[in-house]
């Protein structure tokens, strides 16, 4: 009798958190400070001091999208951004540490809705994909924004992310090479839910 009620309770408790589930995309687009930070070669390549040190700062173009299953106020998904860096820098060692990447990461988010402009974190990880090469290492994101409802399907979004990831590509001219790139940006965009 008491395993019976337990399971009830326990199907009742599944039944309801899947009828309050709901799906969210989001499409965004942002600006911000992208730095490629540290950028190492193995003893093969003759790096030059100048060449070493590519950790200059760029401005940059964000855009991406974002599905959150969302159950109550915990949402799970995934999220696709894109970087764009603004100049061109001659500088070998600097194109490679500069060069465009896209981040695919599966997130975690938590929202703290009942406000105005509900407030939410997330947290992902990852792979980077350059346009040499496709899985070039490993990434992770962090955001942190806050939503506001236009009405019952439609939000306003807008949020401050941060972005590491390690391109661990190796390509014939620079062999045995690695680069550290983090960026921070704030985006703006719209979410849809169904």
């Amino acid at each position: 009798m008491i395993f019976r009620c337990f399971i009830s309770v326990l199907a009742a408790s599944i039944f309801a958190a899947a009828a309050s589930a709901e799906n969210e995309l989001s499409i965004f687009a942002g600006a911000g400070i992208y730095r490629p930070g540290t950028l190492t070669y193995d003893i093969k390549f003759d790096a030059t001091a100048d060449d070493a040190d590519a950790s200059m700062s760029y401005g940059s173009l964000f855009v991406g999208m974002r599905y959150t299953h969302w159950v109550g106020s915990d949402g799970i998904g995934l999220e696709y951004s894109r970087d764009f860096r603004s100049p061109s820098d001659p500088d070998q060692a600097n194109q490679i540490t500069g060069s465009d990447g896209s981040i695919l990461t599966l997130n975690y988010h938590k929202a703290f809705p009942e406000h105005v402009f509900d407030p939410y974190v997330g947290l992902g990880v990852g792979v980077l994909n350059t346009p040499d090469t496709h899985l070039a290492g490993p990434a992770m994101r962090f955001s942190a924004g806050g939503r506001y409802a236009l009405n019952e399907s439609i939000d306003v979004m807008a949020e401050y992310q941060f972005t590491y990831s390690q391109d661990l590509q190796d390509r014939e001219f620079v062999p045995g090479r690695s680069a550290e790139k983090r960026s921070n940006a704030l985006n703006f965009g719209i979410s849809f839910g169904f």
